[in-house]
């Protein structure tokens, strides 16, 4: 009930309070249990595009927080997609609450396309490359060291002719 939600004036009126006893902060949010105080965006711009988005903590569990959006125009974000959930113990993910890796990104979706840019990595270059594994986890190594080879003449039967040009630094 928003009629017994205090809302609380720091001294001077600098910070304020909602939903707790105090006001530590410039602006302090207190739910007291789960569900947690959710701060919304709200927009009423009509436009089909338009969403609601929210932030909140303890989506799963205590000590994690969510960035969700609303599903439809002017529906509640609270209700809608996961876009980025920061676990308690800090790992983050993108498009999912699951969190095992320090990024996790879930590029199961048939909108994920490409998920990830590394910006600034360079192409042609055998001696410091990235690759994934079976599981979709990147890993740091060398093109020579997946090969098993030290030349630096790279050739690998069944390359696409974009993937050849890549590895070897040419435009695509």
């Amino acid at each position: 009930n928003a009629a017994q939600i205090p809302i609380i004036l720091g001294q001077n009126g600098s910070n304020v309070g909602i939903g707790g006893t105090s006001a530590p902060k410039l602006l302090t949010l207190n739910g007291g249990s789960i569900p947690s105080p959710t701060l919304g965006f709200y927009n009423d711009i009509v436009q089909v595009n338009n969403r609601n988005w929210s932030f909140s903590p303890t989506e799963n569990e205590y000590g994690d927080f969510a960035i969700k959006q609303g599903l439809t125009q002017g529906s509640d974000p609270s209700l809608g997609n996961v876009r980025m959930y920061f676990g308690r113990t800090g790992n983050i993910a993108i498009g999912s609450t699951t969190a095992n890796y320090r990024l996790d990104i879930d590029a199961n979706t048939s909108s994920a396309g490409n998920p990830i840019r590394l910006q600034g990595l360079l192409a042609g270059s055998t001696s410091d490359s990235l690759v994934s594994s079976n599981a979709g986890v990147l890993k740091r190594t060398t093109i020579n060291d997946m090969l098993g080879t030290t030349t630096s003449s790279l050739r690998v039967p069944r390359l696409t002719t974009t993937q050849r040009d890549a590895l070897n630094g040419a435009a695509g």
